[in-house]
């Protein structure tokens, strides 16, 4: 998309060219999906660290709150679609999670062609990535060593709300850390996080205005066959993200099944993770690399 006029260019190196590609908007909710019905369910996380107290949160039911939720979705949806043609499930930053669950799902079943899985800058734990964060920052020079340790305090504090099963402050206090540590001027100057090496990434609020015009815009829905749904950028916010809350710094993305996932180090969700993208088959070996510095959230 142009972010000068809105309107979409023909892009000479499109997957689409050599592959079928489905986009889904998921969990249910994003993007275009909508909700079937608004039944209510009240759901319990752990508390703040203060004590042993819980946090009582009511979601419609038709939200999904784990990662077994999400891949049972994902797999109906796919079902309808899906035959014969060999099948890769690909996703980058939160699809640390989603990916390794939807293939997982599929294994499960039987029924799919899975070829394998291709991840780029994946949350997998929190516990081990978020320490990276200020290493990260300090390799790049955007810290000196004061700020590295007044880095590490916090994310130290980041694991600790972890391992004490105070997910709803964790996501927040982690999530804060990194803005704190990249984008105020109390550390790293306000750096653009997503890519350090971008000294003026205000052309990417252009495009994402007008990428919400044009898929708001009547000719559009009208193909989507979405009706009034609108779509939104929303980043960790809104009832999606709440529904997942808890769902954020646990590790279900390696501990539900066997894909045979390996990582790098850093965390997606917060600027101090290598960028990499790893193919890895049915088979556990890896098919394909592609690495660069940034973060994606």
């Amino acid at each position: 998309m142009d972010q000068s006029d809105g309107l979409l260019k023909e892009n000479p190196h499109a997957w689409s060219n050599d592959y079928n590609v489905m986009v889904i908007d998921n969990p249910v909710g994003s993007g275009f999906s909508t909700l079937g019905f608004e039944e209510y369910r009240r759901i319990a996380t752990p508390g703040r660290s203060v004590g042993p107290q819980t946090v009582v949160r009511t979601v419609p039911r038709s939200y999904v709150t784990s990662e077994k939720e999400m891949r049972e979705d994902f797999y109906t949806a796919l079902k309808v679609f899906f035959k014969k043609n060999p099948l890769w499930v690909t996703g980058e930053s939160y699809g640390g999670k989603y990916v390794p669950n939807v293939a997982y799902e599929i294994q499960l079943r039987g029924e799919l062609p899975l070829k394998g899985v291709i991840i780029g800058n994946g949350v997998y734990s929190g516990k081990i990535q978020a320490p990276t964060v200020p290493d990260f920052a300090y390799a790049s020079g955007v810290i000196d060593e004061r700020g590295y340790e007044a880095a590490k305090t916090k994310f130290q504090h980041c694991v600790q709300l972890i391992e004490e099963g105070s997910l709803k402050e964790a996501e927040e206090f982690c999530e804060d850390s990194v803005r704190w540590l990249y984008a105020s001027n109390k550390s790293a100057g306000g750096v653009f996080y997503y890519d350090l090496g971008l000294p003026d990434a205000s052309f990417l609020d252009r495009i994402t205005d007008q990428l919400s015009k044009y898929l708001n815009s009547a000719p559009t829905r009208e193909a989507l066959h979405v009706g009034l749904r609108t779509w939104r950028q929303s980043d960790e916010t809104g009832p999606v993200a709440d529904a997942l809350l808890a769902d954020f710094e646990t590790e279900q993305g390696t501990r539900n099944g066997p894909a045979p996932f390996s990582p790098s180090p850093g965390r997606s969700g917060g600027p101090g993770s290598r960028k990499r993208a790893q193919a890895v088959g049915v088979d556990g070996r890896e098919h394909g690399w592609l690495m660069s510095p940034g973060r994606h959230g």
